[in-house]
């Protein structure tokens, strides 16, 4: 049992660099473990996937800037779009909406939507729209920013910066709820900032249950005021992000099979939602999978059986 004490895995966003490769049509997190990938000009890509309706290939850049290829199937079978490749040169380049590397890219459910987070600790939200043709007279989707926002700084932070301007707070996870009203947002001072899209600003704050930082945020995939976020503190917990409840909460200390209480608790590294909303699986620092009932969304029932998978 001493060796599952303090176990925290290194934090992607201070230590080093991650390459965080993942599917932009997925809801489920960026992470990853290597070397990032550079480019012939020298820069690196960050994150990178598919876009919903799979035609595009999009990546954050470590030079502030998000490229999107265009993917031309050759044939109308399945098996044809696998065999393809795209096209040497991106078709769009978005520039100039974050002050740092972007390493966050979810898209929304419906397609229309993606949400970036960057080092600079801010969030863009880009829409996509009709812009003109491709050289070969295919329609060309543009993406516009049309807004952004960040986190707020806290008191400490304030009376801090009056000495000496510190780092922005950083974005550590984004996750969209399912009918793309609101993007959820995880930050370095522990806090889940959920942004209303039609209103335009950061309508609640979840805190008050995680204590390290939360690189696990998942949005119900059918139900939209609810929201999982998982930490490093070893806690999960199910919010109502309508009113900033949180409605349960599980704690890592409490998976052991013989009904008693791990010595420490075990964070949570990596996490994903069911198809149906009723169960969470995640993995932590220790090498096992947990997997939580959650239930339906108004009546949570309490975790499923404790299982491990070393």
């Amino acid at each position: 049992d001493e060796n599952r004490r303090s176990l925290r895995p290194r934090r992607q966003h201070e230590q080093r660099d991650y390459n965080m490769t993942s599917a932009a049509d997925t809801n489920q997190r960026e992470m990853g473990d290597g070397e990032e990938n550079e480019d012939e000009d020298g820069r690196k890509v960050s994150v990178a996937g598919f876009t919903r309706d799979g035609r595009h290939v999009i990546a954050g850049l470590t030079n502030r800037a998000i490229c999107l290829w265009r993917w031309h199937p050759a044939g109308e079978d399945e098996s044809d779009i696998v065999r393809d490749t795209p096209e040497a040169k991106p078709i769009e380049l978005l520039q100039s909406q974050h002050n740092s590397d972007v390493y966050l890219l979810q898209q929304s459910n419906t397609g229309d939507f993606i949400a970036t987070g960057s080092r600079d600790g801010i969030v863009c939200l880009w829409k996509r729209g009709k812009g003109g043709h491709h050289r070969r007279l295919v329609p060309l989707d543009t993406w516009k920013c049309f807004a952004k926002f960040d986190a707020p700084p806290e008191e400490e932070d304030l009376t801090r910066s009056r000495r000496r301007k510190g780092p922005p707070p950083r974005v550590d996870q984004i996750a969209w709820n399912a009918d793309d009203s609101v993007v959820l947002a995880s930050v370095q001072n522990f806090h889940v900032l959920v942004y209303s899209v039609h209103d335009d600003k950061v309508v609640r704050d979840l805190s008050g249950v995680h204590e390290e930082p939360i690189h696990i945020v998942l949005g119900h995939p059918i139900e939209p005021e609810i929201a999982v976020t998982a930490s490093y503190s070893g806690d999960v917990a199910v919010w109502n992000i309508k009113t900033g409840e949180a409605l349960k909460v599980f704690y890592s200390v409490d998976t052991r099979p013989d009904g008693r209480k791990w010595p420490d608790s075990i964070a949570y590294v990596d996490g994903y939602i069911s198809h149906d909303g009723q169960s969470v699986a995640l993995t932590d620092a220790a090498g096992q999978l947990h997997v939580i009932g959650i239930g339906e969304p108004d009546s949570l029932s309490s975790r499923a059986p404790y299982d491990q998978f070393m």
